[in-house]
């Protein structure tokens, strides 16, 4: 008997998930559980379940916790139907072909008064939005980000290291500004996996004034290298 198409052009790694499902029968499974169920690496689970959720065999309930689709649910009695009709030492391997890594986009917020307050401290907010259902991970992404102010206290760098997933997540940093007309703050992003490359960032000028206005936020794009499915198969 031959491995069922949709199965073979899988990593081994996901045939492994599938088979623990098999063997399991749980309707959904935390991804710790499915790790060493499977006996897989953080890499090789990463490397794994984005392709299942890719061919839309398995889907993310909550944080962190995956199901069956009903195509999955198929493949796994196909899969078992095949391990049952086949001797082990008979059965076909899944070869996958490497790719490049993958790159996910990211909007990178940054949120201050505007107008500022001078002399005033004040809290700007630098966060990451939630991701679009095309950029989802499965395993964080490590990245340090970078606060720079002109013309206010502190000038010197603040920096904070953030775990970037699907969900929206943000970094408070305290600004005063000086006795100038207008304030620059720049944010720039440097991702931890692609060997502390900057990923970018953004800028912008802010007016300062007696008091303070409401909260204006800015945002910009980033494109951020995605390790988690280094050569895994289309």
């Amino acid at each position: 008997m031959e491995l069922p198409v949709s199965i073979r052009a899988l990593p081994p790694e996901a045939v492994e998930i599938l088979r623990y499902f098999g063997a399991n029968g749980a309707a959904s499974v935390h991804a710790d559980d499915i790790t060493a169920g499977a006996d897989l690496s953080d890499r090789g689970f990463g490397k794994a379940i984005r392709r299942l959720v890719t061919r839309n065999l398995m889907s993310m309930d909550g944080d962190q916790v995956y199901r069956l689709t009903d195509n999955g649910r198929l493949a796994v009695a196909e899969l078992l139907e095949y391990d049952l009709m086949t001797p082990p030492n008979e059965r076909e391997e899944s070869a996958p072909r490497e790719i490049e890594a993958r790159f996910v986009k990211r909007r990178v917020v940054l949120a201050a008064p505007s107008p500022m307050a001078a002399t005033v401290p004040a809290a700007v907010i630098v966060g990451f939005e939630a991701a679009d259902d095309d950029d989802i991970v499965m395993l964080p992404l490590h990245v340090t980000v970078q606060l720079i102010s002109l013309h206010a206290d502190p000038e010197a760098e603040q920096a904070a290291d953030l775990s970037i997933e699907n969900r929206p997540v943000q970094q408070h940093f305290e600004v005063t500004p000086g006795g100038y007309t207008s304030v620059r703050l720049a944010v720039r992003v440097m991702q931890n996996e692609n060997e502390g490359d900057a990923a970018g960032g953004l800028y912008v000028d802010l007016p300062v004034a007696e008091t303070a206005g409401g909260y204006t936020a800015y945002g910009a794009d980033l494109m951020l290298k995605d390790t988690s499915g280094d050569s895994f198969d289309l």
